[in-house]
């Protein structure tokens, strides 16, 4: 069963509820994670226990068992997490675990398995992958929580498309005909605007709501085998050109299956600026990952290096 919300966020959240998680609920959350998934998860009343991951993005198991009734496993930029692992060493049932999925669109594990589908719940947010205004997925594998779930749903809606969906839009076509990186032009100045202006809570991660019909339209559109292949394509052969910079590749084996959001790598700012104007021409976007929790001094240095190479058409 798949519901659609505006935003993952959305998806997630309503995923914790029909797991049975209720406010004052307590869930293991990556230290290394965005902010806004911790600010979405205290704003419904949850409380959040960080655990660590290590460097290849897996739990790390060696540590204690997080103190929480459930876990959020995330499939870091659409490499599979290791679910078998949390299960078994830390205790985590099937129906504990939600499959965080957000970058993992179209992407599958070594069993051939679709990420988002390997425990009871997980969730996807297309948007992340496909250009559309909004589009979160939740993915509900268990056919006994049908009725829980289906109060849950909610019909498509008509929004207006936004200009800055339209500008990007017509900025990424026109960039394709003319070799001019106008894309690029614009996210350096949006880069330089957003240093000195705060990043809120998303308002729209509050109250659940629908996707819009033209990005659900797209969603269905989207030939997966296509996509996958110039995701895969488009990996292969930027390993050396950033590595050609002096950064080092986070994941230098493509496995099987796996559809990368996309190419995350480690540097330091004088080596990013090296692979920004080397994928300049290319019309790709470079920028940090993620925007990590108030608590983020915490985190080990490596996760402050951690930059991704946009595959978002």
């Amino acid at each position: 069963m798949i519901l659609y919300y505006a935003l993952g966020r959305q998806a997630m959240c309503e995923g914790l509820r029909i797991l049975g998680a209720t406010v004052g609920s307590r869930i293991a959350v990556p230290r290394f994670i965005c902010s806004d998934v911790v600010a979405s998860l205290s704003h419904e009343g949850y409380i959040t226990v960080p655990y660590e991951i290590t460097r290849d993005l897996q739990a790390d198991v060696a540590s204690p068992r997080p103190t929480a009734e459930y876990i959020i496993l995330v499939n870091y930029f659409g490499f599979a997490a290791d679910v078998d692992l949390v299960a078994n060493t830390w205790g985590f049932t099937r129906r504990q675990i939600l499959e965080d999925n957000a970058h993992g669109l179209f992407s599958r594990d070594s069993n051939d398995c679709l990420l988002g589908q390997r425990t009871t719940v997980g969730f996807t947010s297309f948007r992340k992958s496909i250009r559309v205004r909004d589009g979160g997925m939740l993915l509900i594998n268990d056919a006994s929580l049908a009725n829980i779930a289906e109060f849950q749903k909610f019909t498509p809606v008509s929004r207006q498309t936004p200009r800055s969906l339209t500008f990007r839009r017509l900025s990424v076509a026109l960039s394709k005909r003319s070799g001019i990186p106008l894309m690029n032009i614009a996210r350096g100045a949006k880069r330089k605007v957003l240093r000195t202006i705060p990043q809120a809570f998303d308002p729209e991660s509050r109250v659940p709501s629908a996707v819009s019909v033209t990005s659900l339209a797209a969603l269905r559109l989207c030939d997966a085998t296509t996509e996958s292949e110039r995701r895969r394509a488009l990996y292969r052969a930027l390993v050396p050109v950033v590595e050609d910079c002096g950064a080092e590749i986070l994941f230098d084996r493509l496995p099987d299956g796996v559809v990368p959001y996309a190419l995350p790598f480690l540097a330091p700012q004088t080596t990013v600026r090296r692979v920004r104007r080397a994928l300049w021409l290319r019309n790709l976007e470079v920028f940090p990952w993620p925007d990590l929790p108030p608590d983020d001094s915490l985190s080990p240095n490596w996760q402050h290096q951690l930059h991704l190479v946009s595959f978002l058409e």
